[in-house]
């Protein structure tokens, strides 16, 4: 019979999401994610492309998305992610856990990366989905079978409308693992193209533009924003790397070193310790504390192995299961340790792994720990916002749909309807990193939606517009001169933000 408290627990934290759908609103990150789902709305030159989907779905049904349908469909995917590790463990792991045990876990740990940055569907969320559904696809038994390849061929695809660089990982990591296996052919790698070479043949031919004509010329581009080098792509993980993989080191040392005096053991886990939590100090560069979760888990894994009576403490399965929060993340510029809770499930899972039949206290922690940071995630602090959601909020209409908002962007949205009614305008400049009065307003961006520093800025091909949503993150080039200003004020943590015009 599941546990009364998993369930207990995933009641709650459902509850806490669903009365929380239609509150709140983070104008950087959610409002490029709200704008990537509008039809209309340009993405030249973008690395992240899901938006095709979008644009796909309106030319054939003429149906749009809400904010609270895209919050319903990355809710929507912790669910699928949760039934693709059910099936991945059940296959690979004898573990004694029953599958409704498995998945109430699994979701709980999703759950836990829902409760940070936007609630909206994301690439971030959409490629942890992704990789569940990786693990579950090339760790099947007879994986390079014809219909096997190809339900990896388009979770490969999809991942490269999401994140290019997580589908250019994977797909490496997915040749290494057939060649181990010794399940490797030349069909198998030639049948994992043909998902994407279909999709974007049908892109092509109905929205006459598709990702790798984005790509090419995007990536390059790209390339030259701040934090968006090859070096520090590279870098953001592996220092994510270097941090857990001491404190897993840390955790085997405790486990392995066995000392006769008992005064000599204490001095030791006090050193041990110490180290612990300055790693924990030194690594708090953001005001989330995250971080502690994921270093934590990693020192309890490091324990775990040390304690491995099994000879092979490190099957392939498991070391997949340990790397995956690395490479789904490659590509982001995003600290890894602060992003990092998005892919704890993982770590979790590998826990109950080694653990086996004594998993009760950590089943216990799971169910404590989702509880507390979705209640803190969503409810408490949310992502990029000013107010907790039980704060006072005003009824907006964004395009039809009702949200609540806090008072001062129900101000700013207000002023830039007027504005936007006024001159007749249906397209408005922005700069820099806060999309989301934008798509609020019910009006798109040209060329691309959301424009986040003065390189992207001037990476773009067009005239010194007329009317601009100026936001003092950066500065505007030095030709472009505007004759009237108005203040809407400094919202959610950014610097004075202004309606510029001539």
């Amino acid at each position: 019979m599941t546990r009364l408290h998993l369930w207990i627990s995933f009641i709650v934290c459902l509850a806490l999401i669903i009365f929380g759908i239609d509150r709140g609103f983070e104008i950087s990150d959610e409002g490029f994610y709200m704008l990537l789902s509008v039809p209309a709305q340009e993405n030249e030159n973008g690395l992240i492309n899901y938006d095709l989907f979008f644009k796909l779905f309106y030319q054939l049904t003429g149906c749009t998305f809400s904010l609270v349908e895209m919050r319903l469909m990355r809710l929507f995917g912790c669910f699928l992610g949760a039934y693709a590790l059910t099936h991945f463990l059940k296959n690979q792991f004898d573990i004694l856990l029953n599958k409704y045990q498995l998945f109430l876990l699994s979701i709980l740990g999703l759950f836990s990366g829902y409760a940070f940055l936007s609630p909206t569907l994301s690439y971030n969320s959409l490629t942890v989905v992704l990789g569940c559904f990786w693990l579950w696809t090339i760790f099947t038994d007879k994986s390079s079978n014809y219909p096997r390849v190809l339900i990896l061929g388009f979770v490969l695809a999809l991942l490269v409308y999401v994140k290019v660089t997580v589908a250019l990982i994977l797909f490496l990591c997915s040749i290494g693992i057939w060649v181990s296996k010794k399940q490797f052919s030349m069909d198998s790698f030639g049948l994992v193209f043909i998902p994407f070479l279909i999709l974007e043949f049908i892109f092509w031919a109905i929205l006459g533009e598709f990702a790798s004509a984005r790509l090419v010329i995007g990536i390059p581009l790209n390339s030259a924003r701040p934090g968006y080098g090859i070096i520090q792509m590279i870098k953001s993980p592996l220092v994510g790397f270097l941090f857990s993989g001491v404190t897993l080191m840390m955790g085997w040392m405790i486990a392995k070193l066995k000392l006769k005096s008992f005064q000599i053991q204490v001095g030791f886990l006090l050193f041990i310790s110490a180290i612990f939590f300055w790693i924990i100090r030194f690594t708090h560069i953001t005001e989330e504390w995250n971080h502690v979760l994921m270093l934590t888990t990693s020192a309890f894994l490091g324990y775990l192995l040390g304690n491995s009576k099994s000879e092979i403490t490190f099957s392939l399965e498991k070391m997949t299961l340990f790397l995956l929060p690395y490479f789904l993340h490659l590509g982001s510029n995003f600290y890894w340790l602060r992003i990092a809770v998005h892919y704890w499930v993982f770590w979790m899972l590998l826990v109950l792994v080694y653990i086996g039949r004594n998993s009760n206290v950590m089943q216990y922690l799971v169910t404590l720990l989702s509880v507390i940071l979705v209640f803190n995630g969503i409810w408490w602090h949310p992502y990029g916002q000013d107010n907790s959601l039980w704060s006072t909020k005003i009824e907006l209409n964004a395009d039809g749909e009702i949200i609540k908002v806090d008072k001062e962007l129900f101000d700013a949205i207000i002023q830039i309807k007027d504005f936007a009614k006024e001159r007749e305008l249906r397209l408005i400049h922005t700069a820099y990193g806060v999309p989301g009065l934008i798509w609020l307003s019910g009006l798109q961006i040209p060329h691309s939606p959301s424009v986040w520093n003065r390189i992207q800025l001037e990476s773009l091909s067009y005239n010194l517009p007329e009317e601009m949503v100026f936001c003092q993150n950066d500065l505007l080039p030095d030709e472009w001169n505007f004759t009237h200003s108005k203040t809407l004020g400094s919202i959610q943590g950014h610097p004075t933000i202004y309606l510029l015009w001539k």
